[in-house]
Formats: C-alpha cells, structure tokens, sequence
C-alpha cells in the first residue's frame, strides 16, 4: 500500500509549516505567529497586547514579533527586555554649572552654597551679587566693612561665601550715637565680634524653600503644600523636593518608606505596593511559578502541547515527555 504524504500537495493547506502524520497534515506556524481556529492559518501573534512581551518599559508588535523601548533618561538592557538607567552626570552630558546627581531616569543640578539654581536649571547665581574686583578689594579691605544690619546682629562679609564676622549690636542706633558719627557703633563691633559659619543651614525667604530656595509651594506635584508652606507632602508611591519623582525600585507607599516583598523578579505598585509578576510567575509575591499546561504574563496562555503536555513557563516550548520529541512532542522515538 503506498502512503501518500499529507504535504505534498500545496503544503497540505498550511500557511507556514506541515508535517505529514497518519490522521492527515499538522501545520505549525514560525516564532511569532499562532494557528488560527482553521488549524491551517498562521496569524500574528500580538505579544504586547497578550501580555506574552518581555518589555519592561514600552512594545511595539510586528508580524512575527516584537520590540521594546525605554523611556527617556534609559536604555535597552542587552537581553532586549529590560531598561537601565543612563547616568547622565557620569556621561558629562547633564550641562550642570556647578554640582550634578544621577536619579533613575533623569539626573538633577544642584548648586554650591552661595548660589542658587536659575531658571534653566542649571545655570547657577549667586545669592549675594558678584564679588568685587581683586583691586577693589585689596584697596578696601582695611579701610571699609561691607555692613549688613539684621536685629541685633552687625554682619561683616569676608572673601569666603557663607562666612562672617557677626557683632551683637542693636539696629536701632540712638541720636547720642548719630552726634559721635557713629564711633560708638564701631567700638561695640570690634569689642564683642565673633565668628558665625553657615556652613549647611540655609533660610529661605518668600514661601520658597530647598536646597537653594528656588521652589514654592506651586511647584508641588503630586502632592500638597505642608502648614506651614515650607514643603510639599507628598502622595504615596512620590517622593523628592517637589514630589515629581516615583518610588525608585523597591521601595512604594507614603514617603516610599515602605519594602517590596516581590519574588522572582516582580516589582510592586509604587502606591499600594501590589506586586506585579514578570512571564512565567504568579501569586501575590510573585511566589509561584505558572501551572502545568499555562505560560506568560499571568499565566494566561495555554500550551499548544499534545497528550496533556506541559510547556515553558516564559516562551511556551513544549518540554517532551521521555521517548517523545519534535515541535509539539507529537513523535515516538520507537514507532
């Protein structure tokens, strides 16, 4: 009796691939691609859509495929699925003037005490004016003080920002003192003068406030202006001066005080801290892997597996019982 071959004519009606097997042709289509309900025709696959993707950040499906993206400020991790932050300060590429600290997906400027940060963000400005020339200076330095009154304090300014001479002395000068051109004012100051370092502290004026006082409450983000509008307090799962940045990995909640527990590669909400579970995992920790017979994001898919087979948790690939092998596990080794 001779055994006609199934794909011998126009492929069997397979639109990719065809094996002959005694109950007529098995079609099975390329990577990417998935049978439709004809058994015959290959269909694309939309991974991003089904959640099978890979990607931690954006996807873009094609037939036969997919591709990941990252959001500004990273880039494709080399297996093509994750996102690595890129360090802008270490690439000297911020265009900080002065200072610069690298943020997950973004960096800051930051300015040296004295200065506070422009409008561009990242140009920095002096607090107190620019300095007088090296003449100037040399030629005044012993015959002038540049006097700055506040209540009950007399301050000098010397060469170095942020640094004082501080003489207790009350603002209000009397007439006796007027008469005298002032000597008394003098003789107090050089009397009783001492050092005053603001080394770190620094007071912000105008409802402004951070590092260099250059936000306000109408900065605030994701979050609200405290009582005393000298900070913004911010939504859960944000965090930063002005509440504009999320939760950085592992962390989530109020003030993202709060640890994720997540398993195996999951990363929680930055809000309520629910996990969420890469291919091939579920559970609420992310703590299982997917049952026999289901794979991908969720565990969602089923496995195109004869015989009760079971599949890769992540790709689907059916793994072949013992003296079973091919595609789909559908061939004997001893028939």
């Amino acid at each position: 009796m001779e055994i006609v071959n199934s794909c011998e004519k126009i492929n069997g009606g397979c639109s990719h691939h065809c094996e002959h097997t005694t109950n007529g042709p098995l079609c099975s289509c390329n990577h990417g691609y998935q049978l439709a309900l004809d058994r015959k025709t290959c269909v694309d696959s939309d991974e991003c859509l089904s959640g099978g993707a890979c990607c931690r950040h954006f996807c873009r499906n094609y037939p036969g495929g997919y591709e990941c993206s990252c959001r500004a400020g990273h880039r494709l991790n080399p297996d093509g699925c994750g996102c690595d932050d890129v360090d802008e300060c270490l690439a000297e590429t911020s265009g900080c003037e002065h200072d610069c600290v690298n943020t997950l997906g973004t960096y800051e400027c930051f300015c040296e005490l004295g200065f506070r940060l422009d409008q561009d963000q990242h140009s920095c400005i002096s607090l107190y004016g620019e300095m007088e020339d090296e003449e100037a200076e040399e030629e005044d330095e012993d015959e002038q003080l540049e006097v700055h009154r506040l209540p009950d304090l007399l301050f000098r300014k010397v060469p170095q920002l942020l640094q004082y001479t501080a003489a207790l002395h009350s603002r209000y000068v009397s007439d006796e003192d007027d008469r005298d051109g002032g000597d008394r004012e003098v003789e107090i100051q050089r009397g009783r003068r001492g050092e005053l370092r603001l080394s770190s502290s620094i007071v912000c004026l105008d409802g402004s406030f951070g590092d260099d006082c250059s936000v306000s409450c109408e900065d605030c983000d994701h979050g609200v202006c405290s009582e005393n509008r000298d900070r913004c307090e911010c939504e859960a799962g944000w965090t930063g001066i002005i509440c504009n940045k999320m939760c950085s990995q592992g962390t989530y909640g109020p003030a993202c005080n709060s640890l994720c527990r997540c398993q195996n590669g999951g990363s929680c909400d930055p809000v309520t801290g629910k996990c969420v579970c890469p291919p091939g995992v579920q559970g609420l920790l992310c703590e299982d892997g997917c049952p026999r017979g289901h794979f991908g994001m969720h565990c969602r898919r089923k496995c195109n597996c004869p015989n009760n087979g079971h599949c890769h948790r992540l790709y689907g690939g059916c793994l072949c019982s013992p003296g079973l092998y091919g595609r789909l596990c559908h061939l004997c080794e001893y028939q």
